[in-house]
């Protein structure tokens, strides 16, 4: 059996004794306050976010939403967390809502205490509705790093609001992603959300896509270049049937950017995408031989021929 996401994210760190905070849990956090010291940081207070979510279907009964500690001021965890150190941050889906990648890792890596680790879960966009975007590219996290981004650029809210598709990852998985693909919004909402943009209003999106071979290869160039303050502790590439992967990072505040750089995992697809291609394949047939079998047992030769079945079953005894 697959571990859970808390199974994995749990191997890292000391639920007793450790102190966390988890990035934007909303009604679904990875660790609950009964079984952890964690608190809680969000972009609104509880209050706000039950009145925006109160008819959300996803979200069901808003008094599962959890009780905010810190809320996000200016776009800046360090202004929110009012000085304190932790000894993991969590984020599940949150990283590839952030403008400025790099600023984020470094105020993350500020609110850690030494040998912090931050667990990330980050949605793989073969198998999302970011499947016909273009990876995020390493260019791209510098040069919003150096703009200092603090909201969603219009590049990244048009390039989001276009290119995003409803998609049935399970059938993706299954290889039939192109049967029921649709855009997910008309073209006069994406131009009423771009006019948004460009009038500065927040536009919440995925301004960044990656998948685990994307991620690793921006990592792998961050700390070439000698700025990418973690080295990877675990890397959990998605597995069959779901939509994410995990990064552990952690934070030393000792080491070199060769550790670094040996500390990200290679990641090379050929054979993993035919392994995974040669199991789909499988899978599907099971599955067909499965309905194939079940109809012959449910017609009438096959109860005409029981009796045969089973006098030809003895005589081989």
């Amino acid at each position: 059996m697959k571990p859970s996401r808390k199974e994995i994210f749990a191997k890292s760190i000391d639920l007793k004794n450790n102190i966390g905070l988890e990035l934007g849990p909303l009604h679904s956090p990875i660790f609950t306050k009964q079984e952890a010291n964690i608190s809680y940081l969000d972009y609104a207070s509880t209050e706000d976010l039950r009145e925006k979510y109160k008819d959300d279907k996803i979200v069901g009964n808003i008094s599962n939403i959890v009780d905010v500690d810190f809320i996000l001021k200016k776009g800046s965890i360090l202004n929110s967390i009012k000085n304190r150190k932790f000894d993991y941050i969590v984020g599940s889906h949150v990283i590839e809502h952030v403008p400025d990648l790099l600023g984020w890792l470094n105020e993350i890596f500020e609110a850690l205490k030494p040998e912090g680790v931050l667990m990330l879960a980050i949605p793989d966009k073969r198998y999302t509705f970011d499947i016909n975007r273009n990876t995020t590219t390493t260019g791209q996290v510098l040069g919003n790093y150096y703009s200092k981004l603090k909201v969603p650029s219009v590049e990244q809210v048009v390039d989001y609001e276009l290119e995003s598709i409803e998609v049935d990852s399970g059938q993706i998985w299954y290889g039939n992603m192109f049967e029921k693909i649709k855009s997910k919004n008309s073209s006069g909402e994406v131009k009423k959300i771009i006019n948004q943009s460009l009038a500065n209003i927040y536009q919440d999106c995925h301004c960044t896509v990656f998948t685990p071979e994307s991620f690793a290869k921006i990592l792998s160039d961050l700390a070439m270049l000698e700025l990418l303050p973690f080295v990877v502790d675990s890397y959990v590439e998605t597995r069959f049937g779901e939509i994410e992967f995990f990064v552990i990072l952690k934070k030393i505040n000792e080491i070199s950017t060769r550790q670094i750089i040996r500390s990200i995992p290679k990641i090379q697809y050929s054979r993993y995408r035919e392994l995974e291609k040669q199991n789909r394949e499988l899978e599907v047939r099971v599955g067909e031989l499965e309905f194939e079998l079940e109809d012959i047992k449910n017609s009438r030769s096959w109860e005409l021929t029981q009796q045969l079945r089973r006098v030809k079953n003895k005589l081989k005894k």
